[in-house]
């Protein structure tokens, strides 16, 4: 009986992949591996539900990603082509899935990354999550990277 238990356990188990960052990025790094790096204020969140071909719909399912969808307005852009002066950036949820919790009304500079979720590479949008430089706004970070993304012609 104890076999089959553990049998049925391994069976049963699967991978966990737990968030791991190794201390905090410098600027000039975080600045070229992004994307987007803009300065913005969150105006709303909520959960959603992805699908493969990028429908966002809010059921249960399996063939779905749980993130936060973060609806934000841009004051500054420093990388990347930011049309809207709203957008919508995703993140996990936090915890052990290195996600980033927003707080609405609350100002940030975000370093995001487009993200490509399908086997055929049809999901594209802007995340973030604890491992890149995303904070809190600071006066100083911001006024270093606007001299950083003159010098490399991002903005």
């Amino acid at each position: 009986m104890k076999k089959f238990i553990l049998i049925t356990i391994l069976f049963f188990t699967s991978f966990s992949f737990a968030c791991s960052c190794i201390g905090k990025r410098k600027i000039k790094t975080s600045l070229k591996s992004a994307d987007a790096v803009f300065v913005g204020t969150i105006i709303s969140s909520k959960k959603v539900k992805i699908k493969m071909d990028s429908t966002k719909v809010e059921i249960d399912s399996l063939n779905f990603l749980s993130k936060i969808e973060y609806k934000i307005f841009v004051t500054n852009r420093i990388k990347g082509k930011i049309i809207n002066d709203t957008i919508k950036v995703y993140s996990d949820f936090g915890g052990g899935d290195c996600g980033y919790r927003f707080n609405v009304g609350q100002k940030y500079i975000i370093y995001s990354r487009y993200d490509i979720y399908s086997w055929w590479g049809k999901v594209n949008f802007l995340s973030t999550n604890i491992c890149t430089r995303t904070n809190i706004y600071d006066d100083k970070e911001y006024k270093k990277l606007v001299r950083l993304g003159k010098r490399k012609g991002y903005c």
